[in-house]
């Protein structure tokens, strides 16, 4: 009886971290402000956590309701980016710039290539960066083999 208490007991931890792992993963994309997969996230963590209460009995999980607030939190979120889209693309119409694109996914594609954009521009920076530190040394290493004064 005794290892069946311990595997049900381990069952109940295991739903309790999947619930804590999709919450975290919720809040990395809410952070990302990707909120389709932000709320994914938090609703399997409601799914786990709702499944967790059914099974200790319990009715008030902090992990349940964290969850579910969160949820509510992003769906508000996930309607206002869509309705900043909206007038945009209404901006955009009304400015006449629209002849120039085919369509609202064309749109999301240019908002898409900004972001991809800045993302390649920030990884060359880095990239120059790492670059320009090992320079500088591999030169102290020569200056500290050779005994000479290299510069840069």
């Amino acid at each position: 009886m005794r290892d069946d208490d311990s595997d049900e007991i381990s069952y109940v931890s295991l739903l309790q971290s999947m619930s804590i792992a999709h919450f975290n993963e919720g809040v990395e994309h809410e952070h990302l402000r990707e909120y389709s997969q932000a709320l994914a996230g938090y609703e399997l963590s409601r799914d786990y956590a709702d499944r967790v209460c059914q099974l200790t009995g319990s009715l008030n999980d902090a992990m349940l309701q964290n969850a579910t607030r969160s949820i509510q939190e992003v769906h508000a979120k996930y309607l206002q980016a869509e309705e900043a889209r909206t007038r945009r693309a209404s901006k955009r119409e009304t400015l006449d710039t629209m002849r120039h694109f085919k369509d609202a996914d064309h749109i999301k594609n240019i908002d898409s290539t900004l972001r991809d954009r800045f993302d390649s521009m920030l990884s060359s920076m880095v990239h120059k960066m790492q670059r320009e530190t090992n320079d500088e040394i591999y030169i102290q290493h020569c200056n500290d083999s050779t005994g000479r004064q290299f510069k840069d």
